[in-house]
């Protein structure tokens, strides 16, 4: 898109319009691939634990609505993690319920490992995940999170009743 100045003249002619400012302007539909068409984020301050073996849900989740089915969908998040007993925290993110990124093995996209001292350590945890939703409805997505076995596991704090401030941000990419 070629980029112009305009001079005092054209706007005190009345050559420069609203309508033709917004023709210079592209639509989503015009952007390139690879472009950032929207952003959504949540910020947590609750601290979530689980001793389940079973994915569970976090309470930091939040919706976005694709603008178009061919988009992707780039997931970050970040939290301080924690455990008591449990040998190995798994971490994951979900789409309107279903894990996304768990693999083969159900380890999730990352996982923390301890010794069983009982101690209640925080980590810092990211995780990030590119995902195609094909659709243009509104969709959500949480961190989930399980243990192998024992516990519990700390996500957005150590544990300990310390919660800190867990952020997930979904950037709508065109495609």
């Amino acid at each position: 898109m070629p980029l112009s100045k305009i001079d005092s003249d054209s706007l005190n002619s009345g050559a420069v319009t609203s309508t033709a400012l917004a023709s210079g302007v592209p639509t989503r539909a015009q952007m390139p691939v690879g472009s950032v068409l929207q952003v959504v984020s949540a910020t947590n301050n609750t601290l979530n634990t689980t001793s389940n073996t079973a994915w569970t849900a976090t309470s930091l989740s939040l919706s976005i609505t694709p603008t178009s089915s061919t988009s992707k969908i780039l997931l970050l998040s970040t939290a301080t993690v924690g455990m008591g007993t449990a040998n190995v925290a798994n971490f994951a993110f979900g789409k309107n319920g279903t894990i996304l990124n768990a693999g083969g093995t159900n380890w999730g996209a990352s996982f923390l490992i301890t010794g069983s001292n009982g101690n209640s350590y925080g980590y810092p945890w990211s995780e990030n995940w590119l995902d195609s939703p094909a659709t243009t409805s509104a969709t959500t997505y949480a961190v989930y999170f399980r243990v192998d076995s024992g516990g519990p596991a700390a996500f957005n704090g150590r544990g300990n009743g310390n919660a800190g401030a867990a952020t997930l941000i979904a950037m709508e990419i065109a495609a």
